[in-house]
């Protein structure tokens, strides 16, 4: 048994080719996201700074590029980074809660000597309103497409239930003429009785099922021809919502599907995929992490110290490919002073 997995890649819209049909690129997405609801404390998304913006963020403007300390960045609420990062459906949000956990893959330059990739970040400052916007554009994107395959759905369950109706009508018919044949028989008239009548109940609820199902597919054609939505902000929340009004649908109602409404601002910070994995691992969360300038300390849900990693400027950690971290020694703290 896998305790939990990370991918060191990014699935996120700037990553999905133009050559694939839309549908088979959801229908691929929508595989994953629902391994992640199935699991979603222990599957890791990668992410990355790579200053490419995701497209669901230009309402916001928001920078994609690495919040580092080291590099005079200053943590505060009008300077919010967000990576690119996987969209919906891979992310959701479920049950009042984000789905969907996620670590930056980028390996960045910093007091480069040579080619070694010798220190790497741990951590990133992270908020704002980038993650709600990203989740819920990505929703709104493939709205109309979850609508046309809803349709698709609907329209198999419709002629699933038609070919039960065709089935069952000889049937009751055959006991209707059993029944004539049978009139004078006081044993076997009430047995066939009953069997008519369970029929008849089975076929009336097909009935309203084939209703029902041909109600929903019209309103589908209609939210599908006509209806136009928008992403707006309203009481500490972000909600997708009708732009326009018609039949069966308003102007600013929530659209029919989930996600459509989700909390506004998220303050978590975005670990790297190591750390988040290693968070995973252990079934804990950003909540059980401790970060000063000088280390990153990750504690188990009992309290207990886990992991006390030292960090240079706040985020950078000296990679110790052969050694575990230790108290250096004077001589050698001077000496890689020195070097730097």
């Amino acid at each position: 048994n896998v305790r939990t997995i990370g991918f060191d890649f990014g699935f996120t819209p700037k990553s999905m080719s133009k050559m694939v049909p839309e549908e088979n690129s959801y229908r691929s997405d929508k595989a994953l996201g629902q391994l992640i609801e199935e699991f979603p404390n222990r599957v890791v998304l990668g992410c990355l700074f790579s200053g490419v913006q995701t497209p669901y963020l230009k309402p916001l403007g928001t920078d994609a590029n690495p919040p580092l300390f080291s590099d005079v960045y200053v943590f505060d609420s009008t300077d919010f980074r967000y990576p690119e990062a996987s969209s919906y459906p891979i992310i959701n949000f479920m049950d009042n809660q984000f789905i969907g956990r996620m670590g930056s893959f980028s390996f960045l330059p910093y007091n480069k000597s040579d080619d070694v990739k010798r220190w790497s970040t741990l951590w990133y400052p992270s908020g704002g309103k980038s993650h709600a916007y990203n989740l819920l554009g990505g929703k709104q994107r493939f709205l109309k497409l979850e609508l046309s395959l809803q349709k698709k759905e609907l329209i198999e369950a419709l002629n699933k239930s038609q070919l039960e109706l065709d089935e069952l009508n000889p049937v009751i018919t055959n006991f209707q003429h059993r029944l004539e044949e049978q009139r004078d028989n006081p044993i076997m008239r009430p047995l066939i009785e009953a069997q008519i009548e369970s029929r008849v109940e089975d076929r009336n609820l097909l009935f309203n099922t084939i209703s029902e199902i041909e109600r929903r597919i019209a309103f589908l054609e209609r939210l599908n021809s006509s209806a136009e939505t928008e992403i707006v902000e309203a009481n500490k929340s972000l909600q997708l919502v009708y732009s326009n009004s018609g039949e069966g649908f308003m102007k600013g109602q929530l659209v029919d599907t989930l996600p459509n409404s989700v909390p506004l601002e998220r303050d978590e910070p975005i670990f790297t995929l190591a750390v988040e994995t290693l968070l995973a691992y252990y079934g804990i969360s950003s909540e059980q992490v401790e970060v000063s300038n000088d280390s990153l300390k990750i504690f188990s849900l009992d309290g207990d110290l886990l992991i006390n990693a030292p960090m240079s400027d706040g985020q950078w950690l000296e990679v110790n490919y052969f050694s575990r971290w230790k108290e250096s020694k004077e001589i050698e703290t001077l000496l890689r002073e020195a070097r730097e």
